[in-house]
């Protein structure tokens, strides 16, 4: 299958995606595999259609989206040519590998990175939370694939999308500190991007990085531990350990000064004899003098 377009042709791989209202192919202009590969969206339902041209076309709006090759209309339908992205989903590899938090926060700032970098618009960003869009690569380079949903939103409902999907993110980033309560820092970054504190994915990124400051200033002088209630009252005891130990020691030397003086000024009178009536075969006889 080839899908031709006014300067290139498609060849048809595989159907990556097929929904209601679009179709999603992965394509390489070129047979040959060496060539980039593309997401081509093909969209036939109507409103979706209208709201994408209009936001294609709104070039103050749209900026530049470093991932959208090109777009044409075709026999009523529109076409996306989108970068094609490989990788690992988030979710699984997060689930599937045991990521250091050292990764974890790198896997963080990249994201945030690539929206800002590739100038992401508001309408990909809001359905890029459903699962398995975000991709990690074994560099830790992140890649996405997007879905058309977000369009339909009204421009509040894309605002809420993105921050609760970004804090959700980071909540599974972080979930291991934040469950142990190793810094505090972190889920009142997460509460802060909830409640819509920072105006955009740049204050987001500029918040991120002086958290990753703070993480990385803890990790290396060792000081990332739990914070729990248990964990508390165990450093606690570990803390008084020294002052006990010094306490139980005069106490024993109490003890035996005062054992010292009293056998000193209490005394045995008497010392307890043995008496042996025989050694071995020999038996032993009381001799009395006689007068």
């Amino acid at each position: 299958m080839v899908i031709e377009a006014l300067k290139h042709r498609y060849y048809v791989i595989h159907k990556a995606e097929g929904t209601p209202k679009y179709e999603v192919f992965c394509c390489r202009e070129y047979v040959d595999a060496q060539h980039p590969a593309y997401d081509i969206y093909c969209i036939r339902e109507s409103e979706l259609v209208q709201k994408l041209i209009l936001e294609l076309t709104d070039r103050e709006k749209e900026k530049n989206f470093a991932d959208l090759y090109e777009y044409f209309s075709k026999d009523g339908i529109l076409y996306l040519a989108l970068i094609h992205k490989d990788g690992l989903p988030l979710e699984k590899k997060l689930e599937e590998e045991a990521c250091p938090l050292k990764e974890r926060i790198q896997i963080g700032k990249n994201l945030l990175e690539q929206i800002l970098l590739l100038s992401v618009p508001d309408y990909f960003l809001a359905s890029l939370w459903e699962g398995g869009q975000i991709l990690v690569d074994q560099g830790l380079s992140i890649g996405f694939r997007y879905r058309l949903e977000g369009i339909l939103l009204t421009e509040k409902e894309r605002d809420v999308s993105i921050r609760n999907g970004l804090s959700d993110l980071f909540e599974l980033l972080f979930q291991k500190e934040i469950a142990l309560e190793k810094c505090k820092e972190i889920p009142k970054f997460i509460r802060e991007l909830r409640e819509g504190k920072f105006v955009s994915v740049r204050d987001i990124y500029q918040e991120y990085n002086e958290l990753c400051e703070i993480l990385n200033n803890l990790g290396e002088r060792g000081n990332i531990r739990p914070n729990t209630f248990l964990f508390r009252v165990w450093d606690r005891i570990k803390r008084g350990f020294p002052y006990v130990k010094k306490a139980l020691a005069v106490v024993i030397v109490f003890l035996l000064v005062g054992y010292l003086i009293y056998t000193i000024v209490y005394p045995k009178d008497t010392v307890a004899c043995l008496k042996y009536e025989t050694i071995g075969t020999l038996t032993i006889e009381e001799i009395l003098d006689e007068e």
